[in-house]
Protein backbone atom coordinates (compact mmCIF):
# COMPACT_ATOMS: atom_id res chain seq x y z
CA UNK A 1 0.00 0.00 0.00
CA UNK A 2 2.63 2.39 1.14
CA UNK A 3 4.66 1.48 -2.43
CA UNK A 4 1.27 2.92 -4.56
CA UNK A 5 1.56 6.40 -2.07
CA UNK A 6 4.93 6.66 -2.72
CA UNK A 7 4.03 6.15 -6.67
CA UNK A 8 1.29 8.78 -6.55
CA UNK A 9 3.18 10.77 -4.87
CA UNK A 10 5.59 11.03 -7.73
CA UNK A 11 2.55 11.49 -10.07
CA UNK A 12 1.27 13.88 -8.35
CA UNK A 13 4.57 16.32 -8.59
CA UNK A 14 4.63 15.59 -12.48
CA UNK A 15 0.91 17.64 -12.44
CA UNK A 16 1.37 21.06 -11.20
CA UNK A 17 -0.48 22.64 -14.37
CA UNK A 18 -3.66 20.27 -12.66
CA UNK A 19 -3.49 21.32 -9.38
CA UNK A 20 -3.12 24.70 -9.94
CA UNK A 21 -6.17 24.81 -12.30
CA UNK A 22 -8.18 22.72 -9.41
CA UNK A 23 -6.60 25.37 -6.92
CA UNK A 24 -7.90 28.32 -8.82
CA UNK A 25 -11.08 26.82 -9.21
CA UNK A 26 -11.92 26.33 -5.87
CA UNK A 27 -10.75 29.73 -5.05
CA UNK A 28 -12.79 31.13 -7.46
CA UNK A 29 -15.63 29.01 -6.23
CA UNK A 30 -15.10 30.27 -2.90
CA UNK A 31 -14.90 34.08 -3.63
CA UNK A 32 -17.91 33.68 -5.56
CA UNK A 33 -19.80 32.08 -2.80
CA UNK A 34 -18.76 34.64 -0.22
CA UNK A 35 -20.29 37.24 -2.57
CA UNK A 36 -23.51 35.73 -2.55
CA UNK A 37 -23.83 34.63 0.70
CA UNK A 38 -22.79 38.07 1.72
CA UNK A 39 -25.17 39.89 -0.68
CA UNK A 40 -28.24 38.53 0.91
CA UNK A 41 -26.76 38.12 4.69
CA UNK A 42 -25.84 42.00 4.74
CA UNK A 43 -28.59 44.10 4.10
CA UNK A 44 -30.55 41.65 6.48
CA UNK A 45 -27.86 42.38 9.52
CA UNK A 46 -28.46 45.79 8.51
CA UNK A 47 -32.21 45.58 9.23
CA UNK A 48 -32.01 43.71 12.32
CA UNK A 49 -32.70 45.11 15.42
CA UNK A 50 -29.63 46.65 17.59
CA UNK A 51 -28.95 45.94 21.19
CA UNK A 52 -30.83 48.84 22.47
CA UNK A 53 -33.85 47.82 20.77
CA UNK A 54 -36.71 45.93 22.60
CA UNK A 55 -37.22 42.07 22.53
CA UNK A 56 -40.12 42.77 20.73
CA UNK A 57 -38.79 44.72 17.48
CA UNK A 58 -36.66 41.28 17.67
CA UNK A 59 -40.05 39.42 16.97
CA UNK A 60 -41.41 41.87 14.84
CA UNK A 61 -38.44 42.02 12.51
CA UNK A 62 -38.35 37.85 12.53
CA UNK A 63 -42.50 37.79 12.27
CA UNK A 64 -42.15 40.36 8.86
CA UNK A 65 -38.96 38.01 7.69
CA UNK A 66 -41.64 34.98 7.81
CA UNK A 67 -43.99 36.93 5.93
CA UNK A 68 -41.66 38.19 3.65
CA UNK A 69 -40.11 34.73 2.67
CA UNK A 70 -43.55 32.43 2.27
CA UNK A 71 -46.26 35.12 1.23
CA UNK A 72 -44.01 36.98 -1.48
CA UNK A 73 -41.45 36.37 -4.47
CA UNK A 74 -38.59 37.25 -2.86
CA UNK A 75 -36.90 34.20 -2.05
CA UNK A 76 -37.59 33.30 -6.17
CA UNK A 77 -34.82 35.28 -7.38
CA UNK A 78 -32.59 34.03 -4.97
CA UNK A 79 -33.55 30.48 -5.35
CA UNK A 80 -32.61 31.41 -9.49
CA UNK A 81 -29.43 31.81 -8.43
CA UNK A 82 -28.45 28.67 -6.38
CA UNK A 83 -30.07 26.71 -9.37
CA UNK A 84 -27.61 28.43 -11.60
CA UNK A 85 -24.58 28.34 -9.39
CA UNK A 86 -25.43 24.25 -8.87
CA UNK A 87 -25.93 24.05 -12.43
CA UNK A 88 -22.59 25.39 -12.99
CA UNK A 89 -21.00 23.33 -10.46
CA UNK A 90 -22.46 20.70 -12.04
CA UNK A 91 -20.94 21.26 -15.71
CA UNK A 92 -17.57 22.29 -14.05
CA UNK A 93 -16.86 19.53 -11.63
CA UNK A 94 -16.96 16.18 -14.52
CA UNK A 95 -15.16 19.17 -17.09
CA UNK A 96 -12.14 19.19 -14.56
CA UNK A 97 -12.15 15.37 -13.29
CA UNK A 98 -12.01 15.00 -16.95
CA UNK A 99 -8.93 16.99 -17.64
CA UNK A 100 -7.19 15.24 -14.22
CA UNK A 101 -7.85 11.59 -15.04
CA UNK A 102 -6.50 12.13 -18.71
CA UNK A 103 -3.43 14.41 -17.16
CA UNK A 104 -2.79 11.20 -15.21
CA UNK A 105 -3.14 8.27 -17.99
CA UNK A 106 -0.71 10.41 -20.23
CA UNK A 107 2.13 11.71 -18.26
CA UNK A 108 4.03 12.25 -21.47
CA UNK A 109 1.95 14.71 -23.14
CA UNK A 110 2.06 18.38 -23.10
CA UNK A 111 0.26 19.29 -19.04
CA UNK A 112 -1.99 22.20 -20.67
CA UNK A 113 -2.43 20.13 -24.09
CA UNK A 114 -3.57 17.01 -22.07
CA UNK A 115 -5.46 18.54 -19.55
CA UNK A 116 -7.79 20.17 -22.58
CA UNK A 117 -7.58 16.76 -25.01
CA UNK A 118 -9.05 15.04 -21.55
CA UNK A 119 -11.86 17.26 -21.36
CA UNK A 120 -13.03 17.18 -24.99
CA UNK A 121 -12.39 13.43 -25.10
CA UNK A 122 -14.39 12.39 -21.59
CA UNK A 123 -16.61 15.33 -20.97
CA UNK A 124 -19.78 13.55 -22.15
CA UNK A 125 -19.01 10.29 -20.14
CA UNK A 126 -17.65 12.23 -17.04
CA UNK A 127 -20.68 14.19 -16.92
CA UNK A 128 -23.03 10.88 -16.72
CA UNK A 129 -21.12 9.33 -14.27
CA UNK A 130 -21.75 12.61 -12.12
CA UNK A 131 -25.15 12.74 -12.30
CA UNK A 132 -25.42 9.11 -11.54
CA UNK A 133 -22.77 9.59 -8.44
CA UNK A 134 -24.61 12.43 -7.55
CA UNK A 135 -28.73 10.45 -7.45
CA UNK A 136 -26.75 7.45 -5.81
CA UNK A 137 -25.62 9.81 -3.32
CA UNK A 138 -28.72 11.74 -2.35
CA UNK A 139 -31.33 8.29 -3.11
CA UNK A 140 -31.14 7.03 0.48
CA UNK A 141 -32.09 10.74 1.97
CA UNK A 142 -34.74 9.79 0.93
CA UNK A 143 -35.16 7.22 3.29
CA UNK A 144 -32.82 8.97 5.84
CA UNK A 145 -34.70 12.14 6.37
CA UNK A 146 -37.84 11.38 7.25
CA UNK A 147 -36.41 9.07 10.21
CA UNK A 148 -34.43 12.35 11.47
CA UNK A 149 -37.24 14.82 11.50
CA UNK A 150 -38.90 11.81 13.36
CA UNK A 151 -36.18 11.49 15.88
CA UNK A 152 -35.51 15.23 16.24
CA UNK A 153 -39.88 15.65 16.95
CA UNK A 154 -39.79 12.45 19.28
CA UNK A 155 -36.14 12.77 21.15
CA UNK A 156 -36.53 14.57 24.54
CA UNK A 157 -32.35 14.94 24.76
CA UNK A 158 -29.66 15.58 22.18
CA UNK A 159 -28.15 12.57 23.45
CA UNK A 160 -31.36 10.25 22.34
CA UNK A 161 -30.59 12.21 18.97
CA UNK A 162 -27.53 11.19 19.11
CA UNK A 163 -27.53 7.18 19.61
CA UNK A 164 -30.89 7.08 17.05
CA UNK A 165 -28.88 8.67 14.69
CA UNK A 166 -25.60 8.00 14.43
CA UNK A 167 -25.77 4.28 13.24
CA UNK A 168 -27.51 5.69 10.11
CA UNK A 169 -25.44 8.45 9.45
CA UNK A 170 -22.45 6.01 10.08
CA UNK A 171 -23.40 3.47 7.46
CA UNK A 172 -24.33 6.12 4.79
CA UNK A 173 -20.78 7.75 5.27
CA UNK A 174 -19.46 4.72 4.59
CA UNK A 175 -21.74 4.11 1.61
CA UNK A 176 -20.94 7.56 0.19
CA UNK A 177 -17.32 6.40 0.59
CA UNK A 178 -17.71 3.89 -1.60
CA UNK A 179 -19.69 5.22 -3.99
CA UNK A 180 -16.93 7.69 -4.58
CA UNK A 181 -14.69 4.66 -5.14
CA UNK A 182 -16.57 3.06 -7.28
CA UNK A 183 -16.73 6.30 -9.39
CA UNK A 184 -12.97 6.80 -9.16
CA UNK A 185 -12.39 3.45 -10.63
CA UNK A 186 -14.79 4.00 -13.17
CA UNK A 187 -13.34 6.91 -14.49
CA UNK A 188 -10.10 5.27 -14.59
CA UNK A 189 -11.48 2.21 -16.97
CA UNK A 190 -12.98 5.37 -19.22
CA UNK A 191 -9.89 7.10 -19.73
CA UNK A 192 -7.73 4.29 -20.15
CA UNK A 193 -6.42 3.55 -24.06
CA UNK A 194 -6.88 -0.61 -22.94
CA UNK A 195 -10.30 -0.23 -21.60
CA UNK A 196 -11.29 -3.45 -19.94
CA UNK A 197 -15.21 -4.63 -19.23
CA UNK A 198 -17.01 -3.79 -16.29
CA UNK A 199 -16.84 -7.02 -14.35
CA UNK A 200 -13.27 -6.86 -15.02
CA UNK A 201 -12.51 -3.38 -13.25
CA UNK A 202 -15.04 -4.96 -10.70
CA UNK A 203 -12.92 -7.87 -10.28
CA UNK A 204 -10.41 -5.73 -10.19
CA UNK A 205 -11.76 -3.05 -7.27
CA UNK A 206 -12.98 -6.65 -5.00
CA UNK A 207 -9.56 -8.40 -5.44
CA UNK A 208 -8.04 -4.70 -3.98
CA UNK A 209 -10.61 -3.29 -2.21
CA UNK A 210 -8.62 -2.97 1.24
CA UNK A 211 -5.61 -1.39 -0.56
CA UNK A 212 -7.66 1.06 -2.21
CA UNK A 213 -9.47 1.72 1.43
CA UNK A 214 -6.28 1.88 2.81
CA UNK A 215 -4.93 3.95 0.38
CA UNK A 216 -7.92 6.96 0.71
CA UNK A 217 -8.32 7.02 4.58
CA UNK A 218 -4.31 7.59 5.15
CA UNK A 219 -4.32 10.53 2.50
CA UNK A 220 -7.64 11.33 4.35
CA UNK A 221 -6.13 11.28 8.08
CA UNK A 222 -3.02 13.26 6.72
CA UNK A 223 -5.37 16.01 5.24
CA UNK A 224 -7.28 16.01 8.58
CA UNK A 225 -3.96 15.99 10.62
CA UNK A 226 -2.96 18.89 8.18
CA UNK A 227 -6.55 21.05 8.21
CA UNK A 228 -6.21 20.68 12.66
CA UNK A 229 -2.17 21.72 12.10
CA UNK A 230 -3.15 25.14 10.02
CA UNK A 231 -5.61 25.66 12.15
CA UNK A 232 -3.58 25.51 15.21
CA UNK A 233 -1.11 27.51 13.64
CA UNK A 234 -3.23 30.21 12.80
CA UNK A 235 -4.08 30.46 16.19
CA UNK A 236 -0.82 30.58 18.17
CA UNK A 237 1.38 32.70 15.76
CA UNK A 238 -1.70 34.73 14.67
CA UNK A 239 -0.48 37.65 12.49
CA UNK A 240 1.66 37.68 8.71
CA UNK A 241 2.71 33.87 9.55
CA UNK A 242 -0.83 32.62 9.82
CA UNK A 243 -1.88 34.90 7.07
CA UNK A 244 0.79 32.76 4.51
CA UNK A 245 -0.29 29.62 5.92
CA UNK A 246 -4.29 30.23 4.84
CA UNK A 247 -3.09 31.32 1.87
CA UNK A 248 -1.02 28.14 1.32
CA UNK A 249 -3.48 25.64 3.01
CA UNK A 250 -6.00 25.26 -0.07
CA UNK A 251 -3.24 24.31 -2.33
CA UNK A 252 -1.79 22.19 -0.18
CA UNK A 253 -5.37 20.41 0.10
CA UNK A 254 -5.50 20.04 -3.54
CA UNK A 255 -2.21 18.53 -3.90
CA UNK A 256 -3.57 16.46 -1.55
CA UNK A 257 -7.07 15.59 -3.64
CA UNK A 258 -3.92 14.82 -6.33
CA UNK A 259 -2.15 12.05 -4.47
CA UNK A 260 -5.30 10.81 -3.71
CA UNK A 261 -6.55 10.52 -6.72
CA UNK A 262 -2.62 9.80 -8.33
CA UNK A 263 -2.58 6.85 -5.67
CA UNK A 264 -5.15 4.67 -6.58
CA UNK A 265 -4.50 5.31 -10.01
CA UNK A 266 -1.12 3.86 -9.86
CA UNK A 267 -3.17 0.91 -7.83
CA UNK A 268 -5.15 0.71 -10.94
CA UNK A 269 -2.61 0.86 -13.50
CA UNK A 270 -0.72 -1.96 -11.54
CA UNK A 271 -3.39 -4.47 -11.11
CA UNK A 272 -4.74 -3.60 -15.10
CA UNK A 273 -1.84 -4.68 -16.01
CA UNK A 274 -0.68 -7.77 -13.50
CA UNK A 275 -3.87 -9.33 -14.19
Amino acid sequence: MLHFLRQGLMAALKQPFAVCILYLYQFAWGILLYKFVQSVVVPLLHRYPGSDQPQSAVHLFLAEGQFRLFKTDLIQPYLWWIILLLGIRMLLSPMLSAGVFYSLEHPNMNAGYRFVKGIRQLILPFFGFYLLQTLLTLAPLYFLAPKAVHVFREAISYQEILISLLPAVFLYILYVFLIQLFFLFLQFNQTSDTRTGFFNMLAVIMKQGLRIAGNALLIAILGGILAVAATTVSYVWAGFAALIIQQLYPFLRMFLKMWSIAAQHQLWRSSRYSG
